[in-house]
C-alpha cells in the first residue's frame, strides 16, 4: 500500500503495514489498529511477545493469516509534557478518570477553542485510510477498525457521524468512552447530511474490563445504552454486541486478543473457510 497522504503533511507518520503472511487476492482482509492517547504507532508493533504486538496476536490464529494489519499515528499532542500523540486534544494533559470529555470545553490542534475541528481531521484520515485500502482493492465490508481508549472513543464517533463507516464490516471498541456530548454528534450527523435510518453493514463491538477504574462500569453501561439507541435507530451501526472481560482493567494485555481474534473470524473469514472459535469463547456479562 502507498502511503496515505494526510491532510496535515509534516505532522502525521505514515501508517505503518505489517502485509499478511499468506496474502491472496481472493481472501483480502486488514484490521486498522487505532491507538489511545499518548502513545505512537511503533509501540504496537514491537517484537512478540510484547503484549502491545498487534499483528503478532492477530496472526497466532490460522485462520487469520490473511489479514493485513495497518497501525496509523495521531497527531502531536499540544500538551508539551505529553510526548507522544493523540487523536484529538484535550483540556489537561491527564484526563481524569471517569470524566466525559466535552468537545466545548477541549482544544484544537494548537490553539484554543472547540476541538471539533480536530476531531474531524482525524475522521477525515480514517476516511482516506479506508480509501486506500478499498483502492487496493480490500472491499469495505472486509476493513475492520480496533481502537483502544481514546482510538476507541474517536471510532465510535466516526461511526456514528460518517457515512462511509456504515460500510465498514466492523469497529471493534475496548475502553471506549463519549469523546463528545451528544449535541456535537446531532451536530455533526447534520453537518455530514445524515438524517433517518442510515446504516448499512457496520458490526460495533464493545469489549470492556471488568477491572477498568478510567471508564468505570456505570460509564461503560451510560454509553451502551446510548449506542443502542443510535442502533435501534438505524444511524450508522447495524449490530451491537457488548462484552465484559474478567481480569482487564484499562490497558491492553494477553487477555483480550483471543476476544479480538473471534470477532475477526466471524467478520472476515477466509473465503470457503468457516470462521472458528478461539479456545476462549465470547461472553457477556450484564451489568
Amino acid at each position: 500500500m502507498d502511503p496515505v497522504k494526510s491532510r496535515t503533511p509534516g505532522l502525521r507518520q505514515p501508517p505503518i503495514v505489517i502485509e499478511p503472511p499468506k496474502a491472496s487476492v481472493n481472501t483480502l482482509a486488514t484490521l486498522i489498529f487505532i491507538h489511545g492517547y499518548n502513545f505512537v504507532a511503533s509501540q504496537f508493533n514491537c517484537d512478540p511477545p510484547n503484549h502491545l504486538s498487534v499483528a503478532h496476536h492477530i496472526h497466532q490464529s490460522p485462520l487469520l493469516q490473511h489479514v493485513k494489519v495497518v497501525i496509523p499515528e495521531a497527531l502531536p499532542n499540544v500538551h508539551k509534557s505529553m510526548d507522544k500523540n493523540t487523536w484529538y486534544n484535550i483540556a489537561t494533559p491527564i484526563p481524569a478518570p471517569g470524566e466525559r470529555q466535552d468537545a466545548d470545553k477541549q482544544i484544537e490542534f494548537g490553539r484554543s477553542g472547540r476541538n471539533e475541528n480536530d476531531m474531524n481531521i482525524t475522521m477525515d484520515y480514517f476516511e482516506e485510510l479506508i480509501e486506500s485500502e478499498m483502492a487496493s482493492g480490500t472491499p469495505a465490508r472486509r476493513i475492520v477498525f480496533m481502537g483502544d481508549s481514546q482510538g476507541a472513543s474517536i471510532l465510535t464517533l466516526f461511526a456514528l457521524t460518517r457515512a462511509l463507516a456504515s460500510e465498514l464490516g466492523a469497529v471493534i471498541s475496548y475502553a471506549g468512552f463519549p469523546a463528545t456530548p451528544l449535541q456535537s454528534v446531532f451536530r455533526m450527523q447534520q453537518e455530514n447530511g445524515l438524517e433517518g435510518r442510515w446504516a448499512k453493514e457496520l458490526k460495533f463491538f464493545l469489549l470492556h474490563g471488568k477491572n477498568d477504574i478510567f471508564v468505570p462500569p456505570e460509564v461503560f453501561r451510560g454509553w451502551r445504552i446510548l449506542l443502542e439507541g443510535f442502533k435501534d435507530c438505524g444511524q450508522g451501526i447495524a449490530y451491537l454486541e457488548w462484552q465484559i472481560v474478567d481480569g482487564m482493567k484499562h490497558s491492553l494485555i494477553a487477555t483480550l486478543w483471543p476476544h479480538v481474534r473471534n470477532i475477526l473470524h466471524d467478520v472476515v473469514p477466509e473465503f470457503g473457510r468457516p470462521g472458528t472459535p478461539d479456545s476462549r469463547t465470547r461472553t457477556s456479562v450484564k451489568l
